[in-house]
């Protein structure tokens, strides 16, 4: 049964912050992620934001790919 299809909205394409960038989290940040690497690449996503939307749809280089949780 549950919500129906679409009830969930993804994450597109998120936006990946680099450690100089402003909004990178500082190192005495304290949560919770999910990490994925593939093809040399690797992200890291807060659980935080994976609970509301449940998948995102990611491209590590020229794969593309859904990071659920």
């Amino acid at each position: 049964f549950g919500l129906g299809p679409r009830a969930i909205r993804p994450i597109m394409d998120p936006v990946m912050l680099e450690p100089d960038e402003r909004g990178y989290p500082q190192s005495v940040s304290d949560f919770l992620i999910l990490g994925a690497r593939l093809n040399g690449s690797a992200r890291a996503y807060r659980i935080r934001d994976l609970a509301r939307h449940e998948v995102a749809n990611e491209h590590f280089g020229e794969a593309h790919v859904a990071v659920a949780y």
